[in-house]
């Protein structure tokens, strides 16, 4: 998908829903140029949740 309609379809989501960042909470976009870039600049790196019994034992 190019750059601009990318950029058209995050508008068509603000305009609907009133989007935010995913990764910065920023007003107007699902995912802003920023994060975006720091995403695509990187590996993505997955963690896991620390051993041991989880919140609810």
């Amino acid at each position: 998908m190019t750059e601009w309609m990318m950029e058209l379809a995050d508008a068509g989501l603000d305009l609907l829903l009133g989007s935010r960042c995913a990764a910065c909470g920023r007003p107007g976009v699902v995912l802003c140029r920023r994060c975006r870039a720091e995403l695509e600049a990187g590996p993505l790196v997955r963690r896991a949740p620390p051993p041991g019994p989880g919140p609810g034992a």
